[in-house]
């Protein structure tokens, strides 16, 4: 059905009169249009002229909800009114007429949003009780973690239209998300529930319609346009049903948002939605039928407003058949749309698919044209933490303000300050010996591996200004080496790009950008408006809405681009000598650096979190929402468990001393190459030979306790014992734990579930509690029994050593009956340990049970403990041979006190 043609204003009679009288001045009137903007912790308005021109904006600070760890929860309830209140403000401080506003459009992050289909209402994401959580949180947020098992089991499908999302669906996305909320929210909730991209809900809240935009849709639900790849009717009906989303399929999709053309319809970015309903214009302080323009995604808004740039390029740095400014110039241009994180959009005539890459996504901006997004995990989130975490934080921090400035542009001066110093060729020669790898929030583009990590080489003991100065420079480097990656890669696929156009604070930081182009080899734009470029794109959304003739068809999207973006300044690659020899060296650093960290990062498993059931009891101590807004949890909360994504299927190995055929060492004591090597046995963890029962909990808070870890490691099994050392002087434990479980099967359990997953927001680890050889410690040795009918000792070789060690050894015994008998019978455990003390030793029964076939009495495998004191030569001290089977000895030798 053809949209309403939206309210235009008739020019008033007085002007038409000033125009036939030379006594009065001429009343003209402009047209102006408002941007919207909904990022993760404000809302913007900006309202433009018909130039393209900003004469107001405004912000307002959102709410965001952190339920739990990685839990981030947001709603249209508040993020309306905020939106309301900008609006209200930016017309005030302008003194804009309202009667003047022609169009509005949305942008929104990439968030899901859930409503009652009976009543429109917004329905609670907080778990567990949702409806009943008494608040109106209906947006789970771009960054919320929860789905990562859903996460995972949509990846396991190799569904074809993951191709269009770089090969794997993000945890990122939505469906991800309404998977996780169908498999804990109450069946006949979620039956009630329809759902929205964060910018589709926003014009469904102006207009009162169900219109979607594409780019929501494609980018982050899984909507396939018609025609793609022989899609029928755009959601695919065999892919909902396979992750287990049948329900959505119902009554043609239309909680999702229908079919387009039966009973829904699907538009690009800033085709006319609707126009502005009797409420919602009544709320914005705004006149009804305004024209409402479809929204998209904020880094998409942050594309439209600035790539259309009519900007100073060269003969190779265009399109050599086109105009200089024509839409097809747009294919060699890369927006980098910078924040917390920054993604890097392109667009192309024909599909480019590239590894690691969202996309190719066609008509998500312009009909019949492709997008593509890669991305950075982390850009300015990394900076900040690089800074925050360094010793000399608080004293730059109070440096900077005493100039008056901010803590990047000071840490720019002071590099500057070096160079001068040491009289350096370069501020980039500053940092030649120094190698910084920053995935420290895992890598979205190229490699597409949210479990990579960071690395550096050339890391000093330097606390001082300068060692932060180096640190701070050795992560803005990463970052421009790493977008060089991104751009390599998808030039490599078939993509154009020669220019980078930059939005987003970083715009701002000079080094930053002149490292960007140098090391990218290509310029790089800045637009006029640093930081309002993707609200400024919003409104231009309102334009092109407000543009619809009525035939029903608006202005061309690249002509409106073309005439209202605002060129900025243009940075080019250095000219000074070396930088770009040096930087090229230390991008082949920066890639065996990336190959490092991802043969270290094991492919992504299913994350292990406690089974739930709809109604399931939650996993955390504390999962009560907290009544803050802000995102950062209390010091003093309880501790929540969260599991990463990170596999657990990591090989450990066993370091053991080599043996000669006789159990004696090799080599010789003094010969150094001996003492250095060791034989590295892998075993992998759900193989690993006897079990231990005891487990070895570290890296804890200091707010973990007794209690914690046993509600937290009791779903593993039944827990004999749990010993917390503790620090008597602040009571607080000293991070670590030593769990025993009853049967060894608990603790493979509690390790696969618990290692390298989070308490109290902090990633601890998980393992058999093992004691390690010391470097050049060579072991006592408990023997095979070659004569089962008698128990005896027998010295072995040994070595002086400087001071008191143990060495621990796993056996396994078979104690016949006529020795059970002897000992006085008694249960199991009594005769092992009875059997151990005739040789004093020290021993842990680990696994009491059946003998071996053909046998009587009991097997068991023992944890032996011998001691030997300092200056032990020969034949002193040995360890007694004892019954056993012909199984392999493991001998794990430390250091230790009786």
């Amino acid at each position: 059905m053809a949209a309403a043609i939206p309210f235009q204003q008739a020019h008033h009679s007085s002007s038409e009169q000033a125009s036939h009288d030379p006594h009065h001045d001429l009343r003209l009137e402009q047209n102006h249009y408002i941007g919207i903007d909904v990022g993760t912790g404000s809302a913007r308005a900006c309202i433009i002229n018909q130039n393209g021109d900003i004469v107001g904006l405004s912000s307002e600070n959102i709410g965001l909800w952190q339920p739990q760890q990685t839990y981030y929860e947001q709603s249209t309830t508040d993020i309306w009114k905020c939106i309301c209140v900008t609006v209200h403000r930016a017309l005030s401080q302008a003194k804009i007429d309202p009667s003047t506003i022609r169009g509005i459009g949305f942008d929104a992050t990439c968030s899901l949003a859930v409503f009652t289909h009976d009543t429109d209402e917004p329905v609670s994401v907080t778990e567990p009780d949702f409806h009943k959580s008494g608040n109106d949180h209906n947006v789970i947020l771009w960054l919320d973690h929860r789905p990562m098992e859903e996460t995972t089991k949509i990846n396991a499908t190799k569904h074809n239209l993951l191709r269009y999302v770089g090969g794997t669906m993000s945890v990122e996305m939505e469906i991800p998300k309404v998977l996780w909320l169908k498999n804990n929210m109450p069946k006949e909730l979620f039956d009630r529930c329809k759902f929205y991209d964060l910018a589709d809900a926003l014009t469904h809240l102006a207009t009162g319609n169900e219109k979607r935009s594409f780019c929501s849709v494609v980018c982050k639900q899984g909507y396939v346009p018609v025609g793609v790849d022989g899609s029928v009717k755009g959601w695919q009906e065999d892919f909902l049903k396979e992750i287990g989303l049948e329900d959505l399929t119902e009554d043609n999709f239309k909680r999702l948002g229908g079919v387009d053309g039966v009973n829904g319809e699907y538009l690009s970015a800033g085709e006319l939605t609707g126009t502005l309903s009797e409420k919602a214009a009544a709320e914005l302080g705004l006149n009804a039928g305004i024209a409402v323009g479809s929204g998209v995604i904020d880094a998409y808004a942050g594309w439209i407003g600035t790539v259309g740039a009519n900007v100073p390029l060269q003969d190779h740095e265009l399109s050599a058949d086109r105009p200089k400014n024509d839409q097809s110039q747009a294919f060699t241009r890369l927006a980098a749309v910078a924040g917390t994180s920054t993604c890097h959009l392109v667009m192309s005539q024909e599909p480019v698919f590239v590894n690691g890459v969202w996309g190719p996504y066609r008509d998500s901006i312009i009909p019949n044209y492709w997008m593509a997004e890669g991305g950075q995990s982390a850009t300015g989130e990394l900076l900040k933490h690089v800074l925050e975490t360094h010793p000399a934080f608080n004293h730059a921090t109070s440096m900077a303000a005493s100039y008056k400035t901010n803590i990047y542009d000071f840490l720019n001066e002071h590099l500057r300050d070096m160079q001068t110093k040491v009289n350096a060729p370069s501020i980039s020669y500053l940092g030649r010996h120094f190698f910084f790898y920053g995935d420290l929030f895992g890598n979205r583009s190229p490699i597409a591996d949210p479990t990579m990590k960071g690395s550096v080489v050339g890391l000093s003991s330097d606390k001082s200004l300068d060692g932060m100065a180096l640190y701070y420079y050795g992560a803005m480097e990463f970052i421009a080496l790493q977008t060089k990656q991104i751009i390599r890669t998808m030039n490599e696929a078939g993509h154009k790009i020669s220019s980078i156009f930059m939005s987003g604070s970083q715009c701002q930081n000079d080094i930053l950008m002149s490292l960007m182009a140098t090391a990218c080899e290509m310029p790089v734009f800045i637009p006029r408006y640093v930081h309002a470029a993707v609200v400024h794109g919003a409104a231009m959304l309102g334009a092109k809405a407000a543009s619809v003739g009525k035939d029903g068809k608006t202005e061309d999207l690249w002509s409106i681009m073309d005439r209202m973006s605002k060129p900025g300044k243009m940075v080019k690659p250095t000219e000074m000598k070396g930088v770009t020899e040096l930087l090229d060296v230390k991008y082949k650093v920066f890639l065996e650096q990336a190959s490092g960290q991802k043969m270290t990062s094991s492919p992504r498993s299913p994350s292990r979190r406690r089974s739930r059931t709809r109604s399931g009891t939650p996993t955390a101590v504390n999962r009560e929402p907290s009544p803050s807004r802000s995102h950062l949890s209390s010091p003093t909360r309880s501790p929540r468990r969260t599991i990463s994504s990170r596999s657990r299927s990591r090989s450990r190995s066993l370091s053991r001393t080599p043996l000669a055929r006789n159990g004696s060492p090799s080599r010789a004591s003094g010969d150094r190459r001996y003492r250095e090597r060791s034989y590295n046995r892998s075993i992998s963890r759900d193989r690993a030979p006897r079990q231990s029962s005891k487990i070895v909990v570290e890296k804890l808070t200091k707010n973990v306790t007794e209690a914690h870890l046993r509600e937290i490691f009791g779903s593993y099994g039944e827990i004999e014992s749990l010993d917390m050392p503790m620090n008597r002087q602040f009571m607080t434990n000293r991070g670590t734990a030593y769990i025993l479980y009853a049967h060894p099967s608990a603790s493979g359990s509690a390790i696969a579930h618990m290692h390298e997953g989070q308490i109290d927001g902090a990633v601890i680890n998980a393992d058999y509690h093992r004691l390690y050889r010391p470097e050049g410690f060579r072991p006592y040795v408990v023997h095979q029994a070659t004569d089962t009918d008698h128990h005896r000792r027998e010295g072995v070789d040994t070595v002086a050593v400087e001071e008191e060690r143990m060495m621990f050894t796993f056996r396994t015994m078979v104690i016949p009956d006529h020795a059970r008998r002897h000992r006085g019978g008694g249960s199991d455990h009594t005769a092992i340990q009875g059997l151990l003390r005739e040789h004093h030793l020290a021993g842990e029964v680990q696994q009491p049970g059946a003998p071996p076939e053909g046998e009587d009495g009991v097997q068991a495998t023992v944890l032996i403990v011998v001691t030997a004191g300092a200056g032990v030569g020969a034949g002193q001290g040995a360890a007694p041979e004892v019954e056993a089977d012909t199984g392999e000895d493991k001998t794990f030798p430390c250091r230790g006190r009786r």
